[in-house]
């Protein structure tokens, strides 16, 4: 079969001189090596003894390794690649030395220092993503973010979740991604498949390879359950929504699932509604609304995520999103959360906003409010609750709420896939002036929908960024672990705690959490069984003395002093110890 250049680069991708491997890789990552090597995209390094090829799987890919993938991806041919360059590397093997010049001479890439390349270096999830991105025709700067390449691949579900800037990438997770790329969207509109082989992809490998990717086959939702809910009528929920699959005692039933049971099990909105209403999620809240942490020199605020919603049934907008959220994703073409921010028109101070969610079927949008059915509420005339034929058109319907006193100057919206929505920072003015925005790396998710002009001039921040500012970074690593797992939250005083913990501004930590960054002058109390500790009544061990030193008043009160790096800490008291990291800048 012709192939063009391009479906050199999976198989490139996965080409090494390695030893064979020392741990077994896991099954995906097996069964996508021989799905590509079947396809003729992948060779192994070698024999195994029963014969079968070896694919070396728990090996790193090279970065010399990775410069020939994304060469042969841009569809470079042989006489470009022959033409005679100078490379300013020592360290560039032969058989890597006409791709890695030509991507140095067309700037695609840089050396490590000291005339060298760092051929042997490993390359991370996120270059190989980026690289995978480039070969489907997506650039870099434009259409993503190479640092945060993950964004992208996400929501064309090449990857799922499993890549940040702190994972482990070998040769099985690039054969894991090359393999999930192929039924993937590039940005001509076909599927890399497609490109590579000139033809559709099979339906038979369509859905091996979604099997592969951990997608579920999609549901028949389109006929309903006996015994529904008589009130999801009174929504008249568009019918490309699905109908509910279950009976309001069935519905019932779930009251104990754990947030994987729940997401294997529902598969529409009307069933996501009757779970909230039946099990009256919201009515008894333990926390509060969102988390706040300090990072970068800005106070920033994320909503609950979904673990963290479900454990503590809190019936804020941000909470319940993130819990449908998680909970629907992949049962739809789509899905995401319509943000917008809201302004005195008096002041021109920002006076809060609203979280809503989205679906998308096919090119159709219908946007759901799931705090209108939480907390023992039922307002089926405040749902909001539209369906479009375009993200824009969202846009025009949110406008339309706007009251008399206040107005949305900003409406963003959000696809950001395997996390929590965007989290927001505070910036306040000379002229008491707040404005909000998020770090420039989530431009890649969201869309700006709608921006009110007046709101922008009286805002100075927004000279510099309407939204997105890109001198400020965050990372979805640098919030807090607690914001995620549902375990812990800011808002519980040391009162509630049983055991031993900290007071740190303002927030309540148990033992076995980073949180930080440490800056001098901070302080931090001992409670044990809620009451405070003095002194003498605890000891601390300190692992970095040098790097965030630690004062001991009488009172036990914990003066900090700047941390430069992570400092783990242990508290012990009585017969209770717990250990903290505290982050630095």
């Amino acid at each position: 079969m012709k192939r063009r250049i391009v479906s050199m680069l999976l198989a490139l991708a996965l080409l090494a001189c390695l030893a064979p491997c020392a741990l077994a890789a896991d099954d995906a990552q097996s069964i996508a090596a021989q799905t590509l090597y079947s396809l003729g995209l992948m060779k192994g390094t070698g024999k195994n003894a029963d014969g079968t090829p070896n694919f070396a799987l728990d090996r790193a890919a090279t970065r010399a390794e990775a410069v020939t993938m994304l060469v042969r991806l841009l569809g470079v041919g042989g006489e470009e690649l022959a033409k005679e360059r100078e490379l300013p590397f020592s360290d560039v093997p032969d058989w890597a030395a006409q791709t890695v010049g030509y991507a140095y001479d067309a700037g695609l890439t840089n050396g490590v220092g000291g005339g060298r390349f760092g051929s042997d270096s490993a390359v991370t999830a996120a270059q190989y993503l980026t690289f995978v991105l480039r070969a489907m025709g997506y650039a870099s700067g434009t259409d993503f973010s190479w640092d945060a390449a993950w964004a992208l691949t996400d929501r064309l579900g090449v990857t799922h979740g499993q890549y940040r800037a702190e994972s482990t990438f070998l040769r099985g997770d690039a054969a894991l991604v090359s393999a999930c790329a192929l039924r993937a969207a590039c940005k001509n509109g076909k599927t890399l498949y497609e490109n590579i082989f000139g033809k559709a992809l099979p339906d038979e490998l369509a859905q091996s390879l979604r099997t592969l990717a951990g997608e579920a086959k999609a549901r028949d939702t389109s006929v309903a359950a006996p015994g529904y809910a008589s009130y999801l009528d009174e929504l008249d929920l568009p019918a490309i929504l699905g109908r509910p699959q279950y009976s309001q005692a069935q519905i019932r039933a779930m009251s104990g699932y754990t947030l994987d049971q729940l997401k294997d099990a529902i598969c529409t909105v009307p069933d996501m509604i009757q779970y909230l209403v039946e099990t009256g999620y919201g009515k008894a809240p333990v926390w509060k609304d969102d988390i706040h942490f300090h990072n970068g020199g800005y106070d920033w605020a994320v909503n609950k995520s979904a673990a963290g919603a479900l454990a503590t049934s809190c019936p804020s907008c941000g909470a319940v999103s993130n819990l449908t959220r998680y909970i629907l994703e992949n049962d739809y073409t789509d899905t995401g959360y319509v943000l917008w921010g809201e302004y005195d028109t008096n002041t021109s101070r920002a006076s809060g906003g609203h979280i809503i969610n989205f679906y998308q079927i096919g090119n159709e949008y219908v946007t759901f409010d799931y705090e209108s059915v939480i907390a023992g509420q039922w307002r089926p005339n405040d749902t909001s609750c539209w369906q479009v034929s375009s993200a824009r058109g969202i846009a025009d319907r949110a406008r339309k709420l706007n009251m008399q006193d206040r107005a949305i100057h900003t409406i963003v919206l959000d696809r950001g896939a395997y996390r929590m929505h965007l989290p927001l920072a505070m910036l306040d003015q000379k002229a008491e002036q707040a404005c909000y925005f998020t770090a420039a790396s989530y431009r890649y998710d969201a869309e700006i929908l709608y921006q009110d002009d007046a709101w922008r001039a009286s805002c100075p921040a927004f000279a510099d960024h309407p939204f997105f500012d890109d001198t400020v970074t965050l990372a979805q690593s640098s919030i807090p672990a607690w914001a995620f797992d549902g375990a812990s939250d800011e808002y519980i005083t040391p009162a509630d705690i049983p055991g031993l913990c900290i007071y740190y501004r303002g927030f309540t930590i148990e033992p076995g959490y980073r949180f930080g960054p440490i800056e001098a002058g901070q302080t931090i109390t001992v409670y044990l069984g809620g009451v405070r500790q003095s002194a003498s009544q605890f000891t601390v061990q300190n692992t970095s003395p040098g790097s965030c030193p630690l004062t001991i008043r009488q009172d036990g009160t914990i003066v900090c002093g700047t941390a430069l790096a992570d400092t783990t800490i242990y508290i012990r008291c009585g017969t209770s110890e717990g250990r903290y990291i505290l982050g630095g800048p």
